[in-house]
């Protein structure tokens, strides 16, 4: 679950944000006015402007249609709201000669409608009256190949009924420079090199020894790039200017290589939340679908996976598919992690139904694909019990992954990257990505998030970036795969200034993380954190330096779930406490020769365990989940 209890305004406020650019810009302003001002004019000729679209409430026939009167339809711009019902947006898009002096001749331009209802909205997208697209997350569709000015096209969207008020964000028009034109030179991406300058003076400052002294370097291929030839149309002159800039960044790249980021791709399903279970299903064996394709036309892509009830889904549904997926799970391209039945919430449950959640999802995962889970996985859970790293160590389980502790709204944990010990000792490695659903592998926000996890744990060279479409499945789409492509590639050659990415799965990720641990590193308990936390130090091989926290990981967030579908959660106690008395009898029953029903225990533990998914057993959920159609048993 992503946008629980977040504002409308801030939401919308996010969603534009990220709807404007393919590639979003953050920076640590560690560059000058003047070169930032540079680089957003760089960034302006990433994508054509959106501007204003008809707009009509309501259902109407062929509204796709070149012929139709859309005179009277209303004007919108993004950020405007829609009804729940279906409606139409339309607009003609032309390419213009030039895009800020820039020539846009040749190129290939992509587009994407922008759109959200707390979730995905399926769309059908028309150009000039015929169908092009139909679906939900739809992936950016070529609008003009090879581009010429003065071209035009009718693009009509259809939105379809959806349970909430739709909010209209945009479109995306990217500009993609003569991509593989036969024949001709290809020319510089003024958008690539936006996207080094900005990487470079992220990380510059954050590499474990720091090198501050470099930022001029950044500064200098900012100043080559002459914009005054931009201005006055002179195309030549300013991709000669883009090149001069590429070739001063391109020293700054045995630097930058020393940053490793391991790109893993995952999809968050909540298994019910603004949806019945009976829809988990079917959002399941699309994302494992899409997921398997992509692995065939991607050879480098690994796909990280939790909860074992959805592989018993697509078990006992849809053999072929999991044949398919056991087959890269053998492979080490599919990843099995989180060992639990579901993602469950940590809290409201008691310590044997945990247990229960790593026994049953752990046996089916070996039963299923002869392997069990090392990481405990549940970036969307409403806080975590201390006792956890000592229930995960117990069922094999070394490291622990969330995201969720960065929505806290007072107090921030001051590291990314620890050990987490319970009351008896045991300890998980413990490491928080900056969020489980990034929609983008590009090089300006990995950077930025670098930068924090390097300020927070002094000598990181390393960091695990997890993307992909999450909450209703998805999973990484072909934009960001042949995004992460790029700069995978970009990335080897020694003229680039970017970190050294690569895909990789979570597991990988904490083995290189581990080689690099000083075994001296101080241990900081809550209380001291509290007055004040300095990160430990690097040891003087280079080791990293890790702070240990004892204390659960209180979310200080969606406080109210605890006040929330009593019955639901007074269910779930009574459930838990039944079948743990019927062990008890059973296991005495057994002593005196009667069989023992593990068969019949285990489906009861499987219901119990699917009620405790966080949307459920918090109550988050909309009603349905607990009227009908969701709740197992």
């Amino acid at each position: 679950m992503r946008f629980r209890l977040v504002s409308v305004a801030s939401l919308l406020g996010c969603t534009l944000a990220f709807a404007q650019s393919f590639t979003p810009v953050r920076e640590l302003k560690n560059l000058s006015p003047e070169a930032l001002a540079k680089l957003h004019t760089l960034e302006t000729l990433d994508a054509l402007p959106v501007g204003e679209w008809r707009f009509h409430a309501g259902d109407v026939a062929h509204g796709e249609s070149v012929s139709l009167d859309d005179s009277g339809w209303e004007l919108v711009k993004p950020g405007s709201t829609a009804p729940k019902d279906a409606v139409w947006y339309r607009r003609e898009i032309e390419v213009p000669k030039t895009l800020h002096g820039y020539d846009v001749s040749g190129s290939r331009i992509w587009f994407q409608f922008r759109a959200d209802a707390n979730g995905p909205i399926p769309e059908i997208i028309y150009f000039n009256g015929r169908r092009v697209a139909l679906g939900d997350d739809l992936e950016p569709i070529v609008l003009f190949s090879p581009a010429k000015p003065g071209d035009k096209v009718l693009v009509a969207v259809k939105l379809l009924h959806t349970v909430d008020e739709k909010k209209f964000a945009g479109m995306n028009l990217r500009i993609e420079p003569n991509p593989e034109a036969e024949g001709v030179k290809a020319r510089p991406n003024p958008d690539d090199i936006r996207t080094e300058c900005i990487t470079a003076a992220n990380l510059l400052p954050a590499l474990p020894k720091p090198r501050r002294d470099l930022l001029p370097k950044v500064e200098e291929a900012v100043a080559a790039i002459d914009m005054k030839a931009l201005a006055a149309g002179d195309q030549a002159a300013f991709d000669t200017s883009l090149r001069k800039a590429q070739a001063i960044l391109g020293t700054l790249h045995d630097a930058l290589a020393t940053v490793t980021i391991d790109e893993t791709g995952n999809s968050h399903i909540d298994a019910a939340w603004l949806w019945p279970k009976t829809e988990t299903v079917d959002v399941v064996k699309r994302t494992f679908t899409s997921a398997l394709q992509l692995m065939n036309e991607y050879p480098d892509y690994t796909y990280t996976q939790s909860a074992a009830q959805y592989t018993e889904w697509m078990a006992d549904k849809y053999p072929d598919l999991n044949a398919q997926i056991a087959q890269r799970v053998k492979e080490g391209r599919w990843e099995i992690v989180g060992g639990m039945w579901v993602e469950p919430d940590l809290n409201i449950p008691d310590g044997e139904s945990l247990v229960r959640q790593l026994l049953v999802g752990q046996r089916y995962w070996q039963k299923v694909y002869g392997v069990t889970a090392r990481i405990g996985w549940n970036p969307d859970s409403f806080g975590y019990n201390w006792q956890l790293p000592q229930i995960y160590k117990r069922s094999g389980l070394d490291y622990f992954v969330t995201q969720k502790m960065h929505w806290n709204d007072t107090n921030q944990l001051p590291f990314r990257l620890f050990w987490w010990e319970s009351p008896d000792g045991s300890k998980v490695l413990t490491y928080f990505p900056t969020d489980y659903v990034h929609h983008d592998v590009n090089p300006t926000r990995i950077s930025a998030d670098f930068a924090e996890s390097a300020a927070r744990n002094p000598g990181t060279t390393e960091m695990m970036d997890l993307y992909g479409v999450g909450d209703h499945g998805g999973g990484p789409t072909r934009a960001m795969l042949d995004q992460g492509d790029h700069w995978v590639a970009e990335g080897k050659k020694a003229d680039i200034a970017v970190p050294t990415m690569q895909y990789h799965t979570a597991q990988h990720y904490f083995d290189d993380v581990e080689k690099k641990l000083n075994p001296d590193s101080p241990t900081w308990d809550y209380d001291r954190i509290a007055k004040g936390y300095v990160a430990p130090a690097a040891g003087s091989d280079g080791s990293m330096g890790l702070p240990t926290w004892k204390s659960e990981l209180y979310f200080e967030y969606h406080r109210g779930v605890y006040t929330t579908q009593a019955k639901h959660k007074n269910g779930n106690r009574r459930s838990e406490v039944a079948t743990l008395d019927a062990e008890k009898l059973a296991s005495m029953a057994w002593l005196q020769g009667r069989a023992y029903p593990a068969d019949e225990l285990t489906e009861s533990w499987k219901k119990i365990t699917f009620n405790q998914f966080h949307d459920l057993a918090a109550g988050s959920g909309i009603w349905i989940c607990f009227r009908r159609g969701s709740i197992r048993g």
